[in-house]
């Protein structure tokens, strides 16, 4: 250290920081495992907390119902979809007559269902995850697991 302190800077710099890269990595991975993004790990959070206190309904969509292509695009290859739209609402669940998809009762979050309950459609395993990040999405289309 004493004859090449430039030298052991860098090796003090490369040990101090290598911790903070493999958290990069780890947290990646563990995001991967999800199936999210940084973004969408703090709006999940904010929809726990919107379930816990009842401003979130939801109702089943029917199985042989066609996607509104307005509100939900195409996206080739990709292997799930919701069972339910989800609404937030403000202690009350929204109108049945408003036009929104849906059949049958309102269900409140929080007492009758958790985060828990809520179906990622984006999160296809982490062998899928991973293939959709590092593979065309046609490969995806074929992937079988979850």
């Amino acid at each position: 250290m004493a004859t090449e302190p430039g030298i052991a800077s860098v090796a003090l710099l490369c040990m101090l920081t290598t911790p903070l890269v493999w958290g990069l990595y780890l947290y990646s991975t563990y995001l991967l495992y999800r199936g999210m993004t940084t973004n969408e790990s703090g709006k999940w959070s904010d929809f726990q907390l919107d379930i816990a206190d009842g401003y979130i309904f939801r109702r089943p969509l029917p199985d042989n119902r066609q996607p509104d292509r307005t509100m939900e695009p195409e996206v080739l290859g990709w292997p799930k979809d919701s069972k339910y739209y989800y609404a937030r609402a403000y202690h009350e669940p929204p109108e049945t007559t408003a036009d929104l998809p849906g059949e049958g009762q309102w269900q409140k979050g929080g007492e009758d269902w958790t985060l828990a309950d809520v179906d990622n459609i984006y999160d296809v395993g982490f062998i899928g995850n991973t293939m959709d990040v590092f593979l065309p999405r046609k490969y995806l289309a074929a992937y079988k697991g979850g």
